[in-house]
């Protein structure tokens, strides 16, 4: 069965926390008193207690069904307030991750400058300030390790919040939003945090770059495709300044 039907098949379903077939084997049990009840009725027996089981069988058994629909009822009100309070909570950290991603272009300007030192002619894209930031020599070598540790950090960041993310998209049975697409690029974007973080070493700092540039931007400009902008200009304090 492949991702597609799987989900639509739990989609069939979705109003409900407790298995169907509970409910399934509730309702044939009440069936069965009633059919009991008739089959007691229809004997006409002499004996008294017959028209006595004959009410008890039958009792039970709408007691038994209109239970089942108060349950049923109950059941639907608990899981559509569950399921809102999953979907406000799925939006809340797609926007988390999207504004973590949307700033990570600031962040690196912001790393350089605290490593190098703001130059007001300077404009460069985001590759170009990772490139100076990772591999350019500065002054103070202490400082600047500081500052990849911190983009590092931002990357652990984002890693995090797309696994939360990522799990969280698994009970959006009924968000049209959420598509194996949509999961696919949230993968995407863990399995090229996780790659960048496995290779941190100071001899790994080329590798960092690429990586960075190329692999997690095309995962980021993917998933938030408006961002694409933010990845591919040119921009200094000036413009960040400008922004906040």
């Amino acid at each position: 069965m492949s991702d597609k039907e799987k989900k639509n098949k739990k989609e069939a379903f979705c109003c409900l926390t407790t298995p169907v077939y509970v409910y399934i084997a509730v309702f044939a049990l009440a069936v069965l008193f009633l059919f009991v009840s008739v089959i007691i009725d229809c004997c006409k027996c002499d004996n008294c207690c017959c028209g006595w089981w004959s009410t008890l069988f039958l009792n039970v058994g709408y007691g038994t069904i209109a239970s089942l629909f108060v349950a049923l009822l109950i059941d639907i009100g608990n899981t559509k307030r569950q399921k809102s309070n999953d979907k406000q909570k799925f939006d809340r950290l797609n926007a988390d991750l999207k504004e973590l991603c949307s700033d990570f272009p600031s962040e690196m300007y912001i790393a350089v400058y605290d490593a190098f030192g703001y130059d007001e002619k300077g404009k460069r894209t985001f590759e170009q300030w990772t490139r100076k930031l990772f591999l350019s020599d500065a002054e103070d070598s202490t400082r600047q390790k500081a500052q990849i540790d911190y983009i590092l950090q931002w990357m652990k960041d984002i890693r995090k919040c797309a696994i939360q993310l990522k799990t969280d998209a698994k009970h959006q049975y009924d968000n049209s939003y959420v598509t194996p697409e949509f999961e696919d690029k949230i993968e995407r974007i863990i399995s090229k945090c996780s790659k960048l973080l496995r290779n941190t070493g100071e001899a790994n700092y080329e590798f960092c770059v690429r990586t960075i540039t190329n692999d997690f931007k095309s995962a980021v400009v993917d998933l938030y495709s408006e961002l694409g902008n933010d990845y591919s200009r040119c921009y200094n304090e000036n413009d960040y300044t400008e922004q906040t």
